[in-house]
């Protein structure tokens, strides 16, 4: 069984164990990188918790995952930081974890969500799409030191009739 919940400043270790994991493990898929993750203090990692909201994905009580989302300007939320620990993909994680920010941006009154995949991440393409996103055609650099690509994607709730 997995339970999510969300994660407070207080959790803050919990967070930065979980985005060290997923930089070790998929460097390429994030814009940050880990050497620079790593030298972020407490009150740092606490800020980031007050900033945006992030869950924690768990299975018998160990956190195998973790979803952010971002209010952005419009209508909009930024899906972010997405990540399932390998000993848990393939078994439902990663749904849950987009249905976490869903159900965010519906309590928000939220008609779109943005996510941003790194370019050869189909696992994640397929994830997404199986939720109702769709590439938006717009791509951008991960990062300033990456040449690789992320590509848009978006989901729209209730979108009137054309």
């Amino acid at each position: 069984m997995v339970d999510i919940a969300r994660l407070g400043p207080q959790e803050w270790h919990v967070y930065r164990d979980l985005r060290l994991a997923a930089l070790e493990d998929s460097p390429s898929a994030f814009g940050s990188r880990l050497d620079a993750e790593r030298d972020r203090d407490e009150a740092e990692w606490r800020a980031r918790l007050e900033r945006r909201t992030q869950f924690v994905a768990r299975t018998d009580g160990r956190p195998v995952g973790t979803v952010g989302c971002i209010v952005r300007p419009g209508d909009a939320i930024e899906l972010v930081s997405m990540w399932v620990a390998p000993s848990a993909r393939g078994a439902g994680v990663g749904g849950r974890l987009v249905e976490a920010v869903a159900s965010e941006a519906r309590g928000r009154g939220v008609a779109t969500i943005v996510a941003w995949i790194s370019e050869g991440n189909e696992r994640a393409e397929r994830l997404y799409e199986r939720h109702g996103f769709v590439r938006t055609g717009t791509t951008q650099p991960i990062d300033d030191d990456d040449v690789s690509r992320g590509r848009e994607f978006e989901m729209r709730r209730d979108d009137p009739p054309a």
